[in-house]
């Protein structure tokens, strides 16, 4: 698991249906409630609960974050909020993701 800083990401809106989670946990979140990738994208796309953020100390921007993921058989997935909306890439080819900006533009 991987989290790196994302500058374009935009989180939904906080759901009073869901839960939060702080997007300081997310990636620990992950680690500890799935065994492989497959699993881990099957549960966010569900989207159970809503990410959120604070702001940065010292400054008045948001902390925004994409995470990356990958396990022992070579499966891989990065996954990203753009515009308020999930983008989750899954396949064993989506092995390198960097800071800004968002991954589809980073790829051919």
């Amino acid at each position: 698991m991987n989290i790196f800083w994302l500058a374009e990401s935009e989180y939904p809106k906080p759901d009073k249906q869901k839960p939060t989670l702080p997007i300081s946990i997310w990636g620990q979140y992950v680690l500890d409630n799935f065994a492989t990738v497959k699993e881990a994208v099957e549960a966010l796309k569900t989207e159970p609960f809503t990410l959120i953020t604070a702001t940065v100390p010292g400054e008045k921007r948001l902390a925004t974050v994409h995470l990356s993921l990958s396990d022992a058989s070579g499966d891989s997935a990065i996954i990203e909020y753009i515009n308020g909306k999930l983008a989750i890439h899954h396949d064993r080819q989506y092995q390198v993701m960097t800071n800004s900006p968002i991954f589809e533009n980073n790829w051919p």
